[in-house]
């Protein structure tokens, strides 16, 4: 398998021990928050969300799957209705199912209820593919073949040899 961390965070900021240490935003929910002495606003949240969405979507299209698999599903943050608590950013994923097969799009709004922390899950694609969410906006990839990581993943995120905790 091939393994690789996908963030918005650059290596260079990191320790010897691998911790990043320049301050920065890890949530939907330090929205209006100063970081670097820049506030940030719901745009530039958005802007970052879409890079990690995108990055998902390239990432199973390379391997033309039409449907991932939803595995290990968290949804405790939803309501009874599958309506999301999140005034900021409302979004509807009441059709998401533990081990239910999703189309690519639905696996778009998967992954931005994973990054506003609406639920937690894993998506894979057969034994191929894996797309992992960690916390504080860590995504990891994982695929059985030979990649050029660099072609799936937009400009504005940062990729790293690195193993899924998830696995």
């Amino acid at each position: 398998m091939n393994y690789f961390r996908v963030t918005k965070y650059n290596p260079h900021d990191r320790n010897e021990q691998g911790h990043y240490l320049a301050e920065d935003w890890t949530s939907v929910s330090d929205v209006g928050g100063v970081y670097n002495g820049r506030k940030l606003d719901l745009e530039d949240y958005l802007k970052v969300e879409n890079f990690y969405v995108e990055a998902v979507l390239r990432f199973f299209k390379h391997f033309e799957a039409r449907y991932v698999q939803v595995v290990d599903l968290e949804n405790e943050f939803l309501e009874d209705s599958g309506a999301n608590k999140c005034d900021l950013l409302p979004i509807d994923i009441s059709f998401l199912k533990n081990l239910s097969w999703i189309s690519i799009d639905e696996a778009g709004l998967c992954a931005r209820a994973i990054l506003r922390e609406l639920i937690w899950c894993k998506l894979e694609y057969k034994n191929r593919a894996f797309v992992h969410f960690g916390y504080d906006y860590y995504m990891y990839f994982g695929c059985a073949v030979e990649i050029d990581i660099n072609l799936v993943v937009p400009d504005g995120l940062y990729v790293e040899k690195f193993r899924s905790p998830y696995l």
